[in-house]
């Protein structure tokens, strides 16, 4: 992680053009990461979302707790146990 002020930010772009094109081109593919996230929130159902983060993260369900999962996921904890309950065939 690197953590840098605005003014040393603002001089290392004045002074090495590649270091800003590399940080804008980071922030743009943030932005269209969150964009992506977003627009998948709005468009698919809770299960659906939960679905493809097993498929995409297969392993990350387990080392979050119920409660970081259904905050990624946009939903209610409750709602979480329900959609896992119905997925399971109980």
């Amino acid at each position: 992680m690197l953590l840098i002020n605005k003014p040393h930010k603002d001089l290392l772009y004045e002074t090495l053009s590649k270091v800003e094109k590399m940080f804008r081109i980071m922030n743009q593919k943030s932005l269209v990461t969150f964009q992506r996230r977003v627009i998948s929130s709005l468009s698919k159902t809770a299960d659906k979302r939960y679905l493809e983060f097993m498929e995409k993260y297969p392993d990350l369900e387990q080392r979050l707790n119920q409660q970081q999962l259904a905050a990624y996921l946009g939903i209610s904890h409750e709602f979480l146990s329900k959609i896992r309950k119905k997925l399971s065939g109980k």
